[in-house]
């Protein structure tokens, strides 16, 4: 008897702690279906369309998602809805009120599943070469339904070059904090 249960512990055991390991679940909060997510019935989200775009908390900055590539399996890179996967995000970041491109911004993202309670892999995010575009990636978007993408945004002001000495007597310009949302669905 006391063989047999020595011989399956190593059973019992792997089935207790898989029983024990906490699951990617809903909150019962939201409609979810965890087989087949369409995003038609998504009320948070917004519908991708190039040029989709979110005002900052504060009203400071203008963030406009210009394009979502994604490069299939055969290779072909398509501009296109989101999808499961490594996109490619070229983003242009505005100031809200003049609607002037703006360079030189420390950003950061952060793609999270709120439903879910996880977010994903770290996003890249670079300079593009025009004004006030950036490339993000890898935007990995690795699970159907809903994601707020959350872009924080820094802007340190130059210093004042009317400033004889170049404002080297004065306290530098303090940095412009600013956070914009976007609110995304993934369908399987």
């Amino acid at each position: 008897m006391t063989r047999r249960l020595f011989r399956f512990s190593p059973l019992l055991f792997w089935v207790a702690a898989g029983a024990a390991l906490p699951a990617c679940h809903s909150t019962g909060d939201a409609p979810i279906d965890a087989d087949f997510v369409t995003c038609t019935a998504e009320p948070r989200a917004t519908p991708y369309q190039p040029g989709m775009q979110v005002t900052s908390t504060k009203g400071t900055f203008i963030v406009k998602l210009m394009s979502n590539t994604y490069t299939d399996a055969s290779g072909k890179t398509q501009d296109e809805s989101f999808v499961k996967g490594n996109d490619v995000w070229s983003v242009e970041t505005d100031e809200a009120t003049t609607m002037t491109r703006l360079d030189g911004l420390s950003i950061n993202v952060l793609p999270y599943m709120p439903d879910h309670r996880h977010g994903t892999t770290p996003v890249g995010v670079m300079p593009a070469g025009s004004p006030g575009l950036y490339t993000m990636e890898p935007v990995n978007l690795y699970m159907a339904g809903y994601w707020e993408v959350t872009f924080n945004i820094v802007e340190t002001p130059p210093v004042d070059a009317s400033d004889p000495d170049g404002g080297a007597d004065a306290a530098p310009p303090a940095p412009i904090n600013d956070t914009a949302v976007l609110k995304i669905c993934v369908p399987d």
